[in-house]
């Protein structure tokens, strides 16, 4: 395949999972905002909470448990490493396009702990 074919497959994977991922992000917004919403009254009491008491009744009820909430986080992760993957190969093949040596990929591993 030449690298011209490569590039251009590789700038649409890129456009794709960009738009993917805004969508992802609009979604969550929306569920986000929906459930505050629905958090914000007790339409059973006849109340309406506070933004804050609304914030931590939606924490408690949906972000920790929520499948949707973890279904959402786990696609928006997807098309990020979807998105970085293509736009790392695009870099390589570009590189080796003009005869320079292609960066490798580079993995950090990061140890938090320190003994002390």
């Amino acid at each position: 395949m030449g690298s011209s074919i490569l590039e251009n497959l590789l700038v649409e994977r890129i456009i794709a999972a960009t738009w993917r991922l805004k969508r992802a992000i609009r979604v969550e917004s929306e569920f986000i905002n929906a459930e505050f919403n629905d958090c914000r009254s007790d339409s059973y009491a006849g109340l309406k909470r506070s933004k804050s008491e609304s914030w931590s009744l939606l924490v408690n009820r949906h972000l920790g448990e929520s499948s949707t909430w973890l279904n959402l986080t786990r696609y928006e992760t997807s098309i990020e490493k979807q998105l970085y993957k293509a736009l790392h190969e695009l870099q390589r093949v570009q590189s080796a396009r003009k005869g320079e040596k292609p960066p490798l990929p580079v993995a950090l591993d990061i140890d938090l702990y320190q003994e002390g």
